[in-house]
């Protein structure tokens, strides 16, 4: 069995693209939210770390020498770390990308002395004495990192013995990561330098809260729900159109469907009106022909009848006179197969339970073997609008037909408040199954040598699903067993 992954219906599909189309929507909106709030939580961190360096600057210049080691072992910070030195360890120099580093790698040189010349400005902007010379560094040879961690274990004596070597051991492990921002030095005042060097903030995974969670799925339903509404009443004019066009396939003369929609689907209704007119035009105009001809020949047969009457009596008299009779009944079944086609009388209810049952008397007073049975609730068969000669037409076709080829003809009716049915069936030998089509058409006759001695036209089962399709029914064949033939008459109301 074949899986079908995608809707079947243009509504459908479109409703899936949009569905896809507003979710990527939303994730890219994530992201890009995400991206935004990263950007800022970076800007924010290297805000705080500018200011944090600016006030230890600010501080050292206030302490005496002797108090520096204390101030800057309590200075700090996972993400700073300070010390002192006797001569510039990250002073500006010319800038050297470590292709090891992938800070080094995404920072290009015009980029990082733009970087360099902001942090610079944020920093001697919170500095009481911004005169003074103020260096930074984005990629640390190892030389440097060598003396960032002489300067951390210079510190040990004066701090707790279980303190330093974790803040040493999370230094060293930063260098060898390569994960530093960047690092300065700076002069103070009793001629040695401080330096610092600020490293990476781990990035937050994307966390969405429980409001956010409920705001996207809320908006993609709501979405989600406009887009379908949208989309079906921009299909409902298509759907007509189908409808539309399964109506004109039973009836020609139906009503033109109204222009509505979007201009492509106007279009396209106007030209499916265009070819419905053209091709109504057509067939009532064939059919026209037919009636006139069929009407012209009335008034020579009838002089041909009469002529032939007053011949002397003799074999030739006979079947001149009988084939005339044959031309008349002809011409009398074609002028009724054109006025099947082409009344148009005021439809009235009509209970056909009542209706058939009368027609099935009728024939059983003629001595033909007629039957009848109804069955269902038969709600919408007790006031079945239609013309009444029509339906009286198709019945006494269809039975006429059966008689013909067999002894014995059953009619049934069935049907509930939706749907009424009507099945004629006999004992006759039925229709090749390849030729139950062929009888619907115009002077089709199954006798091989297409005789017409017996009156018929081929044109009973035409007029029938004529008036059928005229009353807006179907009309099926069908062979049964173990033999004779079942016509099938369907009304949906």
């Amino acid at each position: 069995m074949k899986i079908k992954l995608l809707p079947q219906s243009i509504s459908g599909r479109l409703l899936l693209c949009s569905i896809v189309i507003l979710c990527m929507v939303q994730v890219v909106s994530l992201l890009s939210f995400y991206l935004d709030s990263l950007d800022k939580n970076d800007r924010f961190i290297k805000r705080m770390a500018t200011m944090r360096i600016a006030g230890v600057i600010n501080t050292i210049d206030k302490l005496s020498p002797l108090n520096y080691q204390d101030y800057l072992v309590s200075q700090h910070h996972p993400g700073l770390f300070f010390f002192i030195s006797e001569r510039p360890i990250f002073q500006a120099q010319p800038q050297k990308i470590n292709q090891s580093s992938p800070t080094s790698q995404a920072v290009s040189p015009l980029y990082s002395k733009a970087l360099e010349q902001e942090i610079v400005t944020d920093i001697k902007a919170e500095l009481a004495n911004n005169k003074r010379e103020l260096s930074l560094n984005f990629s640390l040879s190892d030389e440097q990192k060598i003396a960032a961690t002489t300067g951390c274990l210079e510190l040990r004596p004066l701090v707790k013995p279980n303190r330093l070597p974790k803040k040493c051991n999370r230094l060293t492990q930063a260098l060898d990561k390569n994960i530093v921002a960047y690092a300065g030095t700076v002069d103070i005042l009793d001629g040695r330098y401080l330096n610092f060097i600020s490293f990476q903030g781990p990035h937050s995974p994307l966390h969405l809260g429980y409001f956010c969670v409920c705001m996207v799925l809320l908006l993609t339903l709501i979405g989600s729900a406009a887009l379908y509404a949208i989309i079906k009443i921009n299909v409902k004019p298509l759907n007509k159109l189908t409808k539309q066009t399964a109506i004109l396939s039973q009836n020609y003369k139906s009503a033109p469907l109204k222009e509505e929609g979007a201009q492509e689907i106007q279009n396209l209704i106007r030209s499916f009106n265009s070819m419905q007119k053209k091709l109504a035009d057509f067939i009532s105009d064939r059919t026209r022909i037919l009636a006139a001809i069929s009407h012209d020949l009335k008034t020579p047969l009838t002089s041909m009848a009469l002529r032939a009457e007053f011949l002397p009596d003799s074999e030739d008299k006979t079947k001149l006179i009988k084939n005339i009779e044959t031309m008349t009944s002809m011409v009398k079944a074609t002028l009724q197969f054109a006025k099947s086609d082409e009344q148009n009388k005021v439809a009235s209810p009509l209970d056909l339970n009542k209706f058939l049952a009368t027609i099935c008397a009728e024939y059983n007073d003629n001595g033909a073997q007629v039957t009848f049975n109804a069955s269902g609730t038969l709600t919408a068969a007790q006031n079945f609008l239609c013309v009444k000669m029509e339906m009286h037409r198709i019945i006494q076709n269809l039975v006429d037909n059966a008689l013909t080829y067999g002894t014995e003809v059953k009619i049934e009716l069935t049907g509930d408040e939706h749907e009424t049915i009507i099945m004629i069936s006999d004992n006759g030998p039925g229709i090749p199954e390849k030729q139950i089509e062929d009888v619907f058409a115009p002077f089709m006759r199954l006798d091989k040598a297409r005789n017409t001695t017996d009156g018929h036209a081929g044109l009973g089962l035409a007029i029938v699903r004529n008036l059928v399709l005229k009353q807006g029914g179907t009309i099926k064949l069908k062979n049964i067993t173990p033999h004779g033939l079942k016509a099938t008459i369907t009304y949906s109301r």
